[in-house]
């Protein structure tokens, strides 16, 4: 079994990069011009090679409050599968409580198949 997250971005047109060297010296520097409607969200995937369990494991995909709206999640819940996760949270990250919550969902889809890991 696997968990893993990755970011999903939200916008790259013309995104240039984040760091840029300096041209005379080996210092870092941030690029100042940000493209306004950037950002990302969390994706976060569990996979094994069960293929009873693969369909039940969680899917977890996170967004910062200004990235998905409250109403966003209203009509996201009608097309999410059970194992589907879409959450709203003060920051995109995985912290302490929504990796609690990521074992929960696969503490509970191992139950449901009533196998021992």
């Amino acid at each position: 079994m696997n968990l893993d997250e990755t970011s999903i971005s939200l916008c790259r047109v013309g995104q240039r990069g984040i760091v840029l060297p300096t041209t005379k010296s080996r210092d870092v520097v941030l690029v100042k011009q940000k493209n306004p409607h950037r950002g990302a969200l969390t994706h976060v995937a569990v996979i094994c090679d069960d293929p009873a369990l693969q369909p039940l494991l969680p899917q977890f995909t996170i967004g910062n409050e200004n990235i998905l709206r409250t109403t966003d999640l209203a009509s996201a819940d009608v097309f999410l599968q059970p194992n589907a996760y879409l959450l709203r949270k003060k920051s995109g990250w995985v912290d302490t409580p929504v990796f609690c919550q990521i074992l929960q969902a696969l503490a509970k889809a191992i139950r449901a198949t009533n196998k021992k890991l």
